[in-house]
This record gives structure tokens, C-alpha cells and sequence, in this order.
């Protein structure tokens, strides 16, 4: 019986053959429970590094959507500024304070100084459906 810490540093080798220098093992047996499982190990997969790919393409479409992000924060400045404080939250940091956002009120009585418009529009038969 090997630790999985000692395990892992001497490559899956019991001290023994670590200091003997054999091989890495490659079935290990476990027990658990009055039973015996034989584990085949293998050797872990690398992943593959993708070779870099920065072509003039690849750069122009980059650009392409970073103008369209700015181009749709600009459209729905409160839509983007409530989805960037998301991701900000999910990654741990603190949402931005805006002072300039407007309040309550302020669009409240914008809304209502429109209502005798909404008014004229229901009495002609005009529907928000």
C-alpha cells in the first residue's frame, strides 16, 4: 500500500522499487471492503498546444467584434452596463458604481407626463398588442 501523495512522486512506484530504480508500475491493486480490484494505469494524455494563429483574418474579425460590442453598449448603454456588472460579480469583483444612472423618479414622471398620449391612443382603439 502506497499513499497517493508518495504514489504521485515517485511515479506510481512503491519506495522499494523507487530507490531501485525499476520501472513505473503499471497494475496496481486496491482493496476496499474485503475486495480486490486490479487497476491498469496508463500513461496521462498531454494536451496538444494549438500553434498560434494570428493571421490578418483572424485579427480583422477581432476587431469586427469588439467595434460590434462597442456599437451595442452604445445602443443599450443600461442593458451592457447590467451584464458587465454580471460578469464582474461571477468573477468575484464588486459591480461599478454610476453616478450618472438615472433615478426612479426621473423616468417615473417621464412616463407620466406621456400619459394623456397613452390616453388618446386607447380611446382610438390603439392597443399595446
Amino acid at each position: 500500500m502506497v499513499p497517493e501523495a508518495t504514489a504521485y512522486r515517485t511515479g506510481f512506484l512503491c519506495l522499494e522499487h523507487f530507490e531501485a530504480g525499476v520501472g513505473e508500475l503499471r497494475i496496481v491493486e486496491v482493496m476496499n471492503r474485503g475486495s480486490r480490484v486490479a487497476v491498469q494505469l496508463g500513461k496521462k494524455k498531454r494536451k496538444r498546444k494549438r500553434p498560434k494563429r494570428n493571421t490578418a483574418n483572424q485579427r480583422l474579425a477581432e476587431h469586427a467584434q469588439r467595434s460590434a460590442w462597442r456599437r451595442l453598449a452604445s445602443i443599450h448603454p443600461d442593458l451592457y452596463e447590467m451584464l458587465y456588472d454580471e460578469e464582474r460579480a461571477r468573477r468575484g469583483l464588486e459591480p461599478i458604481i454610476r453616478r450618472g444612472a438615472r433615478g426612479y423618479t426621473e423616468i417615473a414622471s417621464e412616463t407620466l407626463t406621456f400619459d394623456h398620449v397613452y390616453d388618446a391612443l386607447h380611446s382610438q382603439g390603439e392597443t399595446d398588442g
